[in-house]
């Protein structure tokens, strides 16, 4: 039988030719199922650990909601697409957060251009003002920018539909009297 060389300074805790207590099983050995393995053994059963006791008499349990204001039962969550203008600057101001930049949506842009036509041209205005609701509705769903864009389509279609049809009254007008 020949014998291990002593580990020296590098040996692990508990093990080498002084240590006391059970020599440890080979490497690779597994206990039998059913058999019992010695006590001091790493197959061991270890006992269960602690249970708390009771807590003292006026003490909050552990789990308990610290005391506060109640929850409100009636408040309602934010709609889950709602966007303004404090949701878009929150999502874009963390960082590690960046983007392209906030673009303005396409058809408000149509819009406002629509508009300024609508006043020299007929017809023009009424496009206006339906692309400029168009782009209000899309943008409540999105966070690209151009509300201003479509909120002035929507203004400038209503003020040339105005002077179209001042124009028309006032031609009529004159038509009849002339």
């Amino acid at each position: 039988m020949s014998e291990r060389p002593d580990p020296g300074p590098w040996a692990a805790p508990g093990r080498g030719p002084d240590a006391a207590g059970p020599p440890a099983p080979p490497p690779g050995s597994v206990p039998q199922p059913g058999s019992v393995p010695p006590p001091g053994s790493p197959w061991a059963a270890s006992p269960p650990p602690a249970r708390p006791g009771p807590p003292a008499p006026g003490a909050p349990l552990p789990h308990a909601r610290p005391a506060g204001p109640p929850y409100a039962p009636y408040e309602q969550p934010p709609a889950p697409f709602a966007v303004d203008e404090a949701d878009r600057a929150r999502v874009f101001a963390h960082a590690g957060y960046t983007s392209a930049g906030l673009h303005n949506d396409g058809t408000a842009v149509a819009a406002m251009i629509v508009g300024v036509a609508g006043i020299l041209v007929p017809g023009l205005c009424l496009v206006a003002i339906a692309l400029g609701h168009l782009a209000r509705r899309r943008l409540q769903h999105s966070y690209a920018g151009g509300g201003g864009l479509a909120v002035t389509g929507i203004a400038l279609g209503y003020v040339g539909l105005a002077l179209w049809l001042a124009v028309l009254v006032g031609y009529l007008v004159v038509r009849q009297y002339a």
